[in-house]
């Protein structure tokens, strides 16, 4: 939802800015390539992070079968932008 948010507000302001006359409507394009590069991240973390949950956590570090912590940790953190204040 953060991210859906950040697009919102992103695009208004630049729509609030045109009808209040303070810039032009040139900026309008510019939303699709200033947010497209966040779009594509959050869509490369959720293949990441939903391929991680089919599987099973490994019972220790010789477990191939299973996720690793550190796998899981690096897929946490990656997220991790989604649900804060990132962009």
């Amino acid at each position: 939802m953060d991210i859906s948010m950040q697009d919102c507000y992103k695009l208004g302001w630049k729509i609030g800015a045109i009808v209040n006359g303070t810039a032009k409507r040139n900026i309008l394009p510019t939303y699709q390539s200033e947010r497209r590069r966040i779009a594509q991240v959050l869509i490369a973390f959720g293949h990441l992070f939903s391929r991680l949950f089919p599987g099973r956590p490994a019972k220790d570090a010789a477990d191939d079968a299973g996720i690793s912590v550190a796998e899981f940790e690096d897929a946490f953190e990656k997220g991790s932008m989604f649900a804060s204040e990132w962009q």
